[in-house]
Formats: structure tokens, C-alpha cells, sequence
């Protein structure tokens, strides 16, 4: 179980990355502690090892600086491995997906555009909590792009993210 206290004793926090303060087996004083994992996906994040469990160590840095461990944390830079307590954010499943950038398979070229061929219009919808919602037909991509923006800023504040 984790411990903010013990945390503190057996790690050294400095820009976004933990350092050992007591010498064990194998390890030197001061050795960066943890790993690089990536996903299928091609996402890295960064993870540590300790009693014999895995955490990511964005979780870790969030528990020693507010001691408890939150459901979700997002990265309000974007990139899972700064893992700097100021880049770090507890949000919900909902508001992380939010924050997704646009498909790779995305034609448009905007989150959350695509082409209705039958209809020859831009068509734009927004998710929120697993519900999609459509916000109408443009004659262009850029307006149905401001569309988007726009109720982007309402439903997801500042987890909006609209690339």
C-alpha cells in the first residue's frame, strides 16, 4: 500500500522524475528509478516499480505532492512523459478523452469534420460522457471546424483540445 510519507523518505522528487535516497542492492544513490513502457499504440509513458508493483509514475509524483492516488490524470501538455507535478492534472475518463487529438484516420483534416457525400456538406459531432452529439451541416471545413471549437469550449473547458 502506498504511503506519502514513505514515498518521501525513499524518493527524491526533482523535474519530473524520482531519484532514490536509500541505497539498496544494486542501485546506486541517486540512479533514476523507473522505465519507459509503450503501448501498441505507440504511446510511451513512464513507469516505476515499487513494492514489488507497478505504477505510472505520473501516479507516484501525484501521490507524494497530494497524497492520494486520483482516478484519472491528464497531461495538460500533452506528453505522457513530462511527468513535472505542474504538468499534471487529475481529470475524469470523459474529460481525458476530450483532450484526444484527431483520428489517423481522420480525411478532413479537423476533429471532429468529416464529408457526408450524399448530402455534399460538412457535417461536425462533438463526444461527451460516450454521447455524441452533431452540431449540423457547413458548406466548408473551416466553418464546420469553428462549430466544433466553439461547443468544444462549452462541453470540455479546459480539456478541449481541437486538433
Amino acid at each position: 500500500m502506498l504511503n506519502q510519507e514513505t514515498l518521501h523518505k525513499t524518493f527524491d522528487y526533482r523535474d519530473g522524475n524520482l531519484y532514490l535516497k536509500i541505497p539498496r542492492p544494486g542501485s546506486k544513490v541517486g540512479e533514476l528509478c523507473g522505465y519507459t513502457h509503450q503501448y501498441r499504440s505507440g504511446r510511451k509513458i513512464k513507469k516505476i516499480s515499487y513494492n514489488r508493483k507497478h505504477y505510472n509514475l505520473s501516479n507516484i509524483i501525484f501521490f507524494m505532492f497530494h497524497g492520494y492516488l486520483p482516478g484519472k490524470i491528464s497531461f495538460i501538455d500533452k506528453n505522457p512523459l513530462n511527468t513535472k507535478i505542474e504538468n499534471l492534472r487529475v481529470g475524469t475518463a470523459s474529460d481525458i478523452a476530450c483532450y484526444q487529438k484527431k483520428g489517423i484516420r481522420n480525411t478532413s483534416g479537423f476533429k471532429g469534420v468529416s464529408y457526408d457525400k450524399k448530402g455534399k456538406k460538412w457535417k461536425v459531432f462533438i463526444m461527451k460522457f460516450r454521447k455524441s452529439r452533431y452540431l449540423g451541416r457547413f458548406d466548408n471545413p473551416k466553418e464546420a471546424h469553428e462549430a466544433y471549437c466553439k461547443a468544444a469550449r462549452e462541453l470540455h473547458g479546459e480539456f478541449a483540445n481541437f486538433g
